[in-house]
């Protein structure tokens, strides 16, 4: 079985009509490192409800990452719930604030005293660098654990997910196997209907990919995902990266 991963999305905005992408633009990623994504969950910003949704995520996967609750104001308390989840302190870094002053002073702005609660940095973490914003990441690694905070909006959260922490979990959990994944469409067809066409297949295929079917507009999608050596690889997934079938 998989190692699981479980997603956090931080905002009451989110909770009152506001799209969030963040899932489908990290779930394939977290694919590919190795890791199963079990579980999405939006939360407000509640220090108890946050902490809570920590802690229960943590006991389920081996990854939790948390999206967004990382800016100045009052309501952003991600870094002191996760702290509060694992019981854990948090301290002020001084060369932290300096370089988001430095940010601040690349476009002659005066910095506000609240961005003072973005260089609190939770007992044990790694501070991740976020060039694209004031809102610096955080890596926590206890219990066995993997923990990644990062900032709501997606022109910062997206870098800062590439490059500090998918290589981590990539060494951590990828194993040294290439993975690569392919999406077949299928029009005219109802979503049932495809499945008892396929299941035969997929059956007979158990444990060399992993599927997964998705009904869209007008169309079925079929997702397959291998894991092994390059040329492993190579073989179980070869053609373009999307197909257009008839199951007719």
């Amino acid at each position: 079985m998989k190692p699981r991963a479980e997603l956090l999305c931080v905002g009451t905005e989110l909770l009152s009509g506001k799209v969030n992408t963040h899932a489908a633009w990290l779930c394939p990623k977290l694919r590919l490192a190795g890791l199963e994504p079990a579980r999405e969950v939006t939360v407000g910003d509640s220090l108890e409800d946050l902490r809570d949704a920590v802690r229960e995520a943590a006991g389920r996967a081996s990854v939790v990452i948390v999206c967004g609750g990382l800016g100045p104001t009052f309501d952003d308390l991600t870094r002191e719930a996760v702290a509060a989840a694992f019981g854990l302190g948090l301290s002020y870094s001084e060369p932290l604030f300096e370089l988001i002053c430095k940010r601040f002073a690349r476009y002659k702005l005066a910095v506000p005293s609240a961005n003072k609660r973005q260089a609190w940095v939770i007992d044990g973490a790694k501070v991740l660098p976020n060039p694209n914003g004031s809102a610096p990441g955080q890596l926590l690694e206890i219990h066995g654990k993997h923990v990644a905070l990062l900032p709501g909006p997606y022109r910062e959260m997206a870098p800062m997910f590439l490059e500090h922490v998918l290589p981590l979990l990539r060494e951590k959990f990828g194993g040294g196997l290439q993975r690569a994944s392919r999406v077949f469409r299928f029009y005219g067809i109802s979503e049932a209907a495809a499945d008892m066409k396929l299941t035969p297949m997929l059956k007979s295929e158990a444990g060399k990919a992993d599927f997964t079917i998705l009904a869209g507009s007008g169309q079925v999608e079929l997702h397959a995902a291998v894991a092994g050596s390059s040329a492993a690889v190579k073989t179980g997934l070869t053609g373009r990266g999307e197909d257009q079938e008839s199951l007719r």
